[in-house]
């Protein structure tokens, strides 16, 4: 490649969005981020890209034995996430706003075991674990000490939430560019390792199935999970270990 053309811009680099995504305020400000993200990422979002619990369900149990559909739901999400979008991705970013979320907390450190730069962003003013002074404003520090870069914004307090939602979009795009800085160029190479349980099965689950929401690509999903399972004996994540192949 030609000296003085800079990676970064020749395109949009993937950005995996660890929110909390369990109320309607949620799914809303994700969504509308997500909006205002994808001017300058490739976005994967989890409930928009990944699997809703409830209609992964109704779908399995039309394919699955009712007393299998719960585990193998659970399984499907966790691959698609853990194993198979945030793998993808350049960047993991991550909403820190209270009450924090375990499953944001995993996928940072799972992004950050993979080598994946992690923006973390607060928009909240809550003080749980400190007060507003010390270096993380009083949030939990153990998510926030895994971060690459941590912005906090908290707008402008005008009722103009789209503006603002714009703004911190910019935000996390200067960020991201900051970070390519960092790494004069080049990210770190990400350590995906598609031998190791977790990845192997999320690339092996759903790499090449053009619609994950379909019925057909569900059921397809379902028969290569029923393969899989009975190459390992099971299909729970933390029991598949090392795969070499």
């Amino acid at each position: 490649m030609e000296s003085g053309i800079n990676i970064f811009d020749m395109e949009k680099k993937r950005l995996y969005f660890a929110a909390p995504m369990f109320n309607l305020a949620d799914t809303y400000f994700n969504a509308a981020l997500t909006e205002e993200l994808e001017n300058y990422f490739t976005v994967e979002l989890p409930q928009r890209d990944g699997f809703e619990f409830s209609k992964l369900h109704d779908v399995l149990e039309t394919i699955v034995a009712k007393e299998k559909v719960e585990n193998i739901a659970n399984h499907l999400i966790y691959y698609l996430d853990i194993g198979f979008l945030l793998t993808q991705s350049d960047f993991c970013l991550a909403r820190l706003d209270e009450p924090s979320d375990p499953g944001v907390d995993i996928e940072v450190m799972a992004a950050k075991e993979l080598k994946i730069p992690r923006i973390g962003y607060r928009t909240d003013v809550r003080t749980p674990y400190g007060s507003c002074g010390n270096e993380v404003r009083g949030a939990h520090f153990f998510t926030q000490y895994n971060c690459d870069v941590l912005i906090n914004f908290t707008g402008s307090k005008t009722g103009k939430t789209k503006e603002d939602i714009g703004k911190l979009a910019h935000l996390i795009y200067k960020s991201s560019r900051e970070i390519i800085s960092k790494y004069r160029g080049n990210l770190p190479h990400k350590n995906v390792n598609l031998t190791a349980g977790t990845q192997y099965v999320g690339h092996a689950l759903f790499r090449g199935i053009d619609d994950l929401h379909s019925e057909t690509g569900l059921r397809e999903v379902v028969r290569r999970y029923t393969k899989l399972k009975e190459a390992f004996g099971s299909m729970r994540p933390g029991e598949i270990g090392i795969v070499n192949c």
